[in-house]
This record gives C-alpha cells, sequence and structure tokens, in this order.
C-alpha cells in the first residue's frame, strides 16, 4: 500500500510537471510569435524553435530601441537649442533694429547725411569748444593781470592798438631790465655773505663751545637710543624664534596627524601644516619653506589640506573615545591620479581602525581604492553596487 501511495504521488509530481513545462513551451511559442512582427522588418534572423536565438533577439531588439530612446531625446535637445538659439537671433536682430533707430534719429537731429559727416560734424564742435575754452582761459590770464573794470578794457584796446613787433620789443626791454635787476641782486647777495662771514667770525668762539656740548650731549642721547634699539631688536628676534620653535613643536594633536597625512598625500610637494600663534588660521609650508594660506592652494590642493585635517580630528577623537564609522562620498573628485591614490592608501590604513564607507559612482575611483589594497597588502575592499 505505501508503495502504490508512492506511485501515485510521483505520477501526480509527472502529470504537473508536464502541465508546467506544456506551459512554459506554450508562453515560450507566444513570446517568439510577439518577437517576430518586430524582428523580421529590422533585419534580424528568427530561425523557428530556436528559442536561444529568440532571447539574443530580444535583448537586441531592447538595446535597439533604448538607443533610438537616446537618439529622440538628443534630436529634441538639438531642437530645444535651436529654438534659443533662434528666440536669442530675433532678439539681436530687434536690438539692432532699435540701435538703427536711434542713429538714425541722432543723424537728423544733427542733420548729417551719414555716419562719416556726423563724426566730422562732433569734431568740428570739439575743436570750436576747444578754442571757446582757450580764448576765455586767455581772456581769464590777462584780466588777472591787468584787473577788472576800465583796466582791463584799455589793455585789450592798447592790445588791439599794437602789433607784434612793438609787443615783442617791449618783452625785450623788460627782460634787460630784469636781468639787471638779477645782476644787483647777486652783487648785494655776495656782500651780504661777507658781512655775515664776519659776525660768524666775531661770534664763532663762544657758539663753537656752545656747539661742541650740545654735540656730546646728543651723542650720549644717541648712543643711549642705539643700545635700547639693540635690546629690544634681540628682544624681538627671539621672541619671533620662540614663537616658530613653538608652531613647529607644540601643535596639537589633530594638526601632527593632519601633517602626516598631507605630506604623503601631496608626495612631500607640502612640508607641514600648522596654526600660527594667537590666530584660528591654519597655514601650510612648502618644500621651498614658503608658507601659504588655504585661499593661495590650488582648488584640488585645498580640499587635499581639508581631507587631511579631517583625518587629524578623525585620529585624534579615536584616541579618547569610542571609534565611529566614516562614510567618504566623492571625497576624491577634484584629486589627480597619483594624490588620489595616496589618499585612498590613507582609507585603507584608516579602515583598519574604523569601519570605512566609501561611495562613488566612477569606475576609476574604485580601481584607485583596489590598487591602494595591493600596495599596503591588505584585504581588497568590499565592493557592493546599489542600483
Amino acid at each position: 500500500a505505501r508503495a502504490i501511495d508512492l506511485a501515485r504521488a510521483r505520477h501526480n509530481e509527472f502529470t504537473d510537471m508536464r502541465r508546467r513545462i506544456a506551459a512554459i513551451q506554450t508562453d515560450i511559442e507566444q513570446f517568439t510569435d510577439d518577437l517576430e512582427p518586430l524582428a523580421a522588418p529590422r533585419g534580424f534572423d528568427l530561425p523557428p524553435g530556436d528559442h536561444a536565438r529568440a532571447a539574443v533577439v530580444a535583448d537586441e531588439i531592447i538595446e535597439l530601441r533604448h538607443a533610438v530612446s537616446e537618439q529622440a531625446r538628443a534630436r529634441d535637445a538639438a531642437r530645444e537649442e535651436l529654438e534659443a538659439a533662434r528666440r536669442q537671433l530675433g532678439e539681436r536682430e530687434r536690438r539692432l533694429e532699435s540701435v538703427e533707430r536711434e542713429i538714425a534719429n541722432l543723424l537728423a537731429a544733427a542733420a548729417a547725411r551719414d555716419v562719416e559727416h556726423f563724426l566730422s560734424l562732433a569734431e568740428q564742435y570739439d575743436q570750436r569748444r576747444e578754442h571757446t575754452a582757450n580764448r576765455d582761459a586767455a581772456r581769464d590770464q590777462i584780466q588777472r593781470i591787468s584787473g577788472p573794470g576800465t583796466a582791463f578794457d584799455d589793455l585789450t584796446d592798447a592790445l588791439s592798438q599794437s602789433n607784434m613787433q612793438t609787443i615783442a620789443d617791449d618783452i625785450s626791454a623788460v627782460e634787460r631790465e630784469l636781468d639787471d635787476i638779477d645782476s644787483e641782486i647777486e652783487r648785494l647777495a655776495a656782500e651780504r655773505g661777507s658781512i655775515q662771514r664776519n659776525l660768524d667770525d666775531l661770534l664763532g668762539e663762544e657758539e663753537s663751545t656752545k656747539l661742541r656740548a650740545d654735540s656730546h650731549r646728543l651723542q650720549e642721547t644717541i648712543r643711549g637710543d642705539a643700545r635700547e634699539w639693540a635690546v629690544l631688536t634681540i628682544a624681538e628676534n627671539l621672541l619671533r624664534e620662540a614663537q616658530s620653535k613653538f608652531e613647529r613643536e607644540r601643535q596639537p594633536d589633530v594638526i601632527n596627524h593632519s601633517t602626516d597625512l598631507f605630506r604623503r598625500i601631496t608626495n612631500g610637494r607640502y612640508e607641514t601644516v600648522y596654526a600660527p600663534l594667537g590666530t584660528s588660521e591654519i597655514r601650510v609650508t612648502d618644500d621651498t619653506g614658503a608658507s601659504k594660506q588655504p585661499s593661495e592652494l590650488s582648488r584640488g590642493t585645498r580640499e587635499q589640506l581639508f581631507l587631511a585635517l579631517r583625518f587629524g580630528l578623525i585620529r585624534e577623537m579615536g584616541q579618547r573615545s569610542e571609534r565611529l564609522p566614516i562614510i567618504i562620498d566623492e571625497a576624491l573628485i577634484n584629486f589627480d591620479p597619483d594624490r588620489a591614490l595616496n589618499a585612498a592608501k590613507a582609507f585603507i590604513e584608516l579602515s583598519e581602525t574604523n569601519q570605512t564607507l566609501v561611495f562613488t559612482c566612477h569606475p576609476w575611483m574604485i580601481e584607485t581604492f583596489q590598487q591602494a589594497a595591493a600596495h599596503i597588502h591588505t584585504t581588497e575592499p568590499e565592493i557592493v553596487e546599489i542600483g
């Protein structure tokens, strides 16, 4: 009886399996029939009963549909760009018409035949204004010399009745008089110098003694000031050296950790990271010893500095409290390949103490982390694709 029940069960399973196979076969044939009208017009060979070929053809048609969709989107985008270009062209044509109307109105207002004629009229107008200004300036100068009112009118009448030769003769006569006056001034100056020397000789001895005393007093004052200046200068230099030594040797652990990582990421291009004493800013020194602010660095180097500071903070917090997971999202996107590899090595090393999750949509970044793991001989990072 047990054998009969078992046989019945097996028979029922076999019958059910045959029904399922028949249903699947029906679905496959229906799928093939639906696929054939799509495959034939597009040149795909679809032999009857070749179900594997039908699956391949279906995949190719799907890819073709995706390609056609992309081309349609590209066509629509091109149409939108064309429409935008047409609108921009129309706007520029309207602006050109407006400018041409303004030019026409300006030419009409100036009674000019064309642009060249307008420019010629403008140049003549400028020259006229310049001549008028020169005339007014000359009139003002003459009035300052003669005085206002009747004196000015008399001078202008006299100038109008004179000729250039008479004026030149008068000028020559005045210049000769000035030369005579200059000679007399020089003679009087020489005479004054002789008198002054005589007076100096009379008062020289007493004045010399007083001047020597003043000189000694001033020299002592200068020596004292020089000693004080030397002391203050030495003290200033000592304070600067002490500050520099403190900034080099007594930086917080966060800065020290950051310095090591920043030097590694930049391949030694930058030596130190430090916070100047008495300030809240961060500065770096390059391999030449020059000090720079973050604003003086390139965008990529500035992001590498900030990443190094975050690493320093993570290291410092890990020494004082529970080590927390680290999440990184496209942190190396602006790094060049060498510095990205160095940073990835640092992340791999950090994963030994902190759980580290790196998110990226760039295949080259995945390869960089894999290469970094190979360099430091550790387990290859686990890669999870998220759709």
